[in-house]
């Protein structure tokens, strides 16, 4: 069975790898259709339209291209690792808009920036 590392998964806006990523998620997703009929005991359901939508966490760094291009507002593409950029291994990408943008400010820790996007077209999921 194979097992992967956190560590070893990586982002690119474009060709420009984002830098200092901490973690990031996505979720892919298909709208339900009902598809009820009268005379059934059991409800029915037909696949709808997809979606997707996620997030990245980084150790901020205004100099890095990467997370730049991940301006609030912006249509990107973006391509997600989750195991590694190695060949063979998962890739996702599609154009996605980035709805937002926060920063975490702590005491004793680094200061770090989040981002949520949502896809704005098709999304694949196939490997390097």
């Amino acid at each position: 069975m194979a097992r992967y590392k956190g560590k070893d998964g990586a982002i690119s806006v474009g060709s420009a790898e984002v830098g200092e990523v901490e973690s990031f998620d996505i979720e892919l997703t298909v709208n339900e259709l009902d598809a009820n009929t009268m005379g059934n005991d059991w409800t029915d359901v037909d696949a709808g339209q997809k979606s997707a939508s996620g997030s990245v966490a980084v150790l901020r760094d205004p100099a890095d291209a990467g997370q730049v291009a991940l301006a609030i507002g912006t249509k990107v593409t973006l391509n997600l690792f989750p195991e590694g950029e190695t060949t063979g291994l998962t890739e996702i990408s599609g154009s996605f808009l980035i709805t937002s943008k926060g920063h975490s400010v702590s005491v004793g820790d680094q200061v770090k920036t989040s981002y949520n996007f949502r896809n704005a077209g098709t999304v694949t999921e196939g490997t390097v």
